[in-house]
């Protein structure tokens, strides 16, 4: 979840997926925002810079953080399950003589039906949020992608004669065009939305 990194404000640490800057990449903000709206079995790695970041990530004063999404480790995976606080479901894969890829996942809470079981105080807060991800190799150093990304948080808090509700959606869509010129030596284009 969300996290304060050297003291800072949550907006002064950036989070990347792929290149892609994402802004408020967690769940429930009204609750502490305790969930990530990347689901951690997409993630290969995590780079976490909290200080002297590399010059491209200077923009944020408290810490940058850097995901990559997974590639399929087999021509084809699904994965469906459940957990304390989500249902979820993974497919991934290869095709095309192995030069195209997908990666998609979903997910869904029930937190608000474990508040609502426990007749909680604090409301009934639902998440879910979606990925999918197709990359293309054009040639042997030439790697087209497109991901979509969203992620949907509503809330309904009832007291008495009082209520509450509040929805966010944050919805990402970007076009990556990635170059590999030798060793140490590449360049990527993002066109997002």
């Amino acid at each position: 979840g969300l996290a304060h990194i050297r003291g800072g404000e949550p907006g002064e640490t950036q989070v990347l997926l792929d290149g892609m800057p994402l802004y408020e990449p967690f769940h429930l903000r009204n609750f502490l925002s305790p969930v990530s709206v990347l689901d951690a079995r997409i993630v290969d790695s995590l780079d976490v810079y909290t200080g002297a970041f590399p010059a491209q990530y200077g923009s944020r004063m408290s810490a940058v953080v850097v995901a990559s999404s997974r590639r399929p480790a087999a021509d084809r995976e699904q994965e469906v399950g459940a957990s304390l606080f989500h249902a979820h479901a993974l497919s991934a894969g290869r095709f095309a003589g192995g030069r195209a890829e997908w990666l998609a996942t979903v997910r869904r809470s029930y937190v608000g039906e474990i508040t609502e079981m426990a007749r909680s105080d604090y409301g009934e807060p639902a998440y879910a949020d979606a990925l999918a991800k197709l990359r293309y190799a054009l040639d042997d150093d030439t790697d087209l992608g497109f991901t979509a990304l969203g992620g949907r948080d509503e809330i309904a808090l009832a007291r008495e004669e009082q209520s509450a509700s509040a929805e966010y959606r944050n919805d990402y869509a970007w076009l990556t065009l990635q170059r590999r010129f030798g060793p140490g030596a590449e360049t990527t284009w993002i066109a997002s939305y």
